[in-house]
């Protein structure tokens, strides 16, 4: 075997690592609306605009003050989620 193959028996799964289950216990919708929202250069108030919502809800979105409804997610993944990797490679 040369140094550039690796076995599989030799890798951990991430899930299984420590940090990643801390971190992983801190991820809540919120955090997760705000990180993408961010990531894709918007304000509370752009975002509000778009779904048709109040900055106040977006705020309280990403506090995990007010939980996000299936329409609100459904919203949220058609205006700033990025698509997935398999649907950027068809196009």
């Amino acid at each position: 075997m040369d140094n550039k193959e690796t076995k599989s028996d030799d890798m951990m799964d991430v899930e299984d690592m420590d940090w990643y289950k801390e971190q992983a216990a801190k991820d809540t919708p919120g955090r997760t609306l705000r990180f993408y929202r961010k990531l894709k250069g918007m304000t509370q108030a752009e975002l509000a605009g778009i779904l048709g919502t109040t900055a106040e809800s977006i705020n309280d979105f990403e506090n995990d003050r007010k939980p996000i409804s299936n329409t609100d997610k459904i919203e949220i993944i058609l205006h700033i989620l990025p698509p997935p990797i398999s649907y950027q490679k068809e196009f």
